[in-house]
């Protein structure tokens, strides 16, 4: 029978010391005598203030009951020893305690500011510093994305294509001409759009990590993001992957928060329409957005195979989630059905249209070549993927150490996949890995960023759990000096990579080669180093 968690209702397995949602003690706790904070029975020493704990730990075995007196119904007044308090230590060496209100800001609180500070600091300096030399140059996709917006500022008619992106959605390029009308053309404060959604993706997946488990794993996840190579190169081109990141992530966590409001709790309505609404509008920024669509409908089908909840009102509210998406969604369905440019960009990305796959022989062939499409587009999520279909040397969108905490916390979730949390983030990672491993290579790490706030929650989520397990086990110096080696040797690996190949070591599979022919003579692009 499972230990039950007195701090959050966590399930337990029957030898654990700690609970794994958030790491309270499971057995019988001794109080800190200074900071008042539980520890468990076989600890000598408090966990976060260092004081000794023989003052508060309880007496190993039972008192033994003396013989009972006769009973007597005559009174007995009380001895003078029985109602005398206590008298007070006088040994020069004995020390009073300090108040508990010194310690209100422990260990915790003060690592907790430094993460946060730290964090905050790379994501300062990664996203916005020096947009305007670093990448060097200005790659194709962005000379094209900005001009068709300044096509848009000038007045010309545009619907959600044009041939200048083959076919792709004109969406991002609506709102960059917004912006460039009111920041400014200069290449840096073109890209700074994109700086400025990649910080606001990185704060929505702590809110998603922390949902999803707890506020220690989703902190690891964001400075695990912050200096990430796949976030922080689109966070540095003008290109829709930043702002469909921050969509897809919000709409996750409304999502999640919507399955886990509680009853008489805040409304799930708002949240089920506001997730849908960001689900649609997720698909005019990219055609990855029809992949997180399908995403997130199979949240919703784990949901209803859970049995949690009645059918009939599970019903009612996938209705209001559906409806906010096709109401959103429904003029890019109708462009993709009657507009061919638009109908036409979309199938050129799938892998059936690729020649490798045109030119394999028979159905198996191209059963072995689409398989081998999806076990790249998964192998990239923790590894490293082949650049193009002849298979030159590939390219990186995590460093080795993310890459293997990343297979850690999926083993994890793989052994506890009947949890919500652990179940849900292994969804995700299959449908997106199959739906973008059945697009062709070219661009496919843009499609790819979809997956980041889920390969990053699992990363934090492999560290958490390791620090639970470390916990009684290894001094607390030591597991500090664990973490700060972790998160130095992350930072070092991730910016000399990425400083070292701005636009990845190979292009083609960051920005795509469909572009044939873009337009050389924008003056942004003549304002370019």
């Amino acid at each position: 029978m499972p230990i039950t968690c007195k701090n959050c209702g966590h399930e337990n397995r029957m030898d654990a010391a700690y609970c794994g949602s958030c790491a309270w003690p499971l057995a019988d706790a001794i109080e800190c005598p200074q900071c008042k904070a539980a520890n468990p029975w076989p600890q000598n020493y408090c966990n976060f203030c260092g004081a000794p704990l023989m003052q508060g730990r309880p007496a190993p075995s039972m008192p033994v009951a003396a013989p009972s007196p006769p009973v007597s119904m005559k009174p007995v007044a009380p001895s003078p020893a029985a109602v005398a308090p206590a008298p007070a230590s006088t040994s020069p060496g004995a020390a009073a305690a300090p108040p508990a209100e010194q310690f209100s800001y422990d260990a915790n609180f003060i690592w907790t500011a430094a993460a946060v500070a730290v964090v905050v600091s790379v994501l300062a300096f990664t996203r916005l510093w020096d947009l305007g030399t670093t990448p060097p140059v200005i790659v194709p996709v962005e000379v094209a994305f900005i001009e068709v917006a300044r096509q848009i500022e000038l007045g010309a008619e545009i619907g959600l294509s044009h041939d200048l992106i083959s076919g792709s959605s004109t969406a991002y390029a609506y709102v960059l001409a917004l912006w460039t009308n009111l920041a400014g053309d200069g290449i840096g404060m073109t890209r700074l759009l994109s700086g400025i959604a990649s910080i606001a993706s990185v704060g929505v997946t702590y809110l998603l990590a922390a949902t999803l488990f707890n506020r220690r794993a989703a902190l690891i996840a964001t400075l695990l993001m912050a200096v990430g190579v796949l976030p922080l190169t689109y966070a540095r081109l003008a290109l829709p992957a930043s702002l469909l990141l921050v969509v897809e992530v919000s709409a996750l966590y409304l999502l999640f928060r919507a399955f886990r409001a509680a009853e008489g709790g805040p409304p799930r309505l708002p949240l089920l329409i506001a997730s849908g609404a960001l689900v649609g509008l997720g698909l005019y920024l990219d055609f990855a957005g029809i992949v997180f669509a399908a995403a997130a409908l199979c949240l919703w089908l784990r949901e209803y195979l859970s049995g949690r909840v009645d059918p009939r009102v599970l019903g009612k509210r996938f209705a209001a989630f559906a409806v906010a998406a096709l109401v959103v969604g429904m003029p890019f369905w109708t462009a993709a059905l009657a507009d061919s440019p638009t109908r036409d960009g979309v199938s050129a990305l799938l892998i059936t249209q690729t020649p490798r796959y045109l030119e394999s022989d028979g159905v198996m062939g191209q059963l072995r070549m689409a398989t081998g499409s999806v076990v790249d587009a998964a192998r990239s999520l923790v590894w490293s993927v082949s650049a193009d279909e002849s298979g030159r040397g590939g390219g990186r969108i995590v460093d080795p150490l993310t890459g293997l905490l990343v297979l850690v916390g999926l083993l994890v979730c793989v052994r506890r996949w009947r949890e919500d949390s652990h179940g849900a983030l292994l969804v995700l990672c299959v449908v997106l890995a199959v739906g973008v491993g059945l697009t062709r290579q070219e661009g496919m790490f843009a499609r790819l960023i979809i997956a980041a706030p889920v390969i990053f929650t699992l990363a934090g989520y492999a560290v958490d759990w390791l620090l639970t397990w470390l916990k009684g086990r290894a001094p607390t110096l030591g597991i500090i000096a664990l973490l700060a080696v972790l998160a130095a040797t992350v930072i070092v690996l991730n910016l000399t990579t990425y400083y070292a190949h701005p636009t990845g070591k190979e292009p083609s599979l960051w920005t795509g080669t469909h572009i044939e022919h873009p337009p050389p003579s924008h003056p942004v692009a003549q304002k370019s180093p």
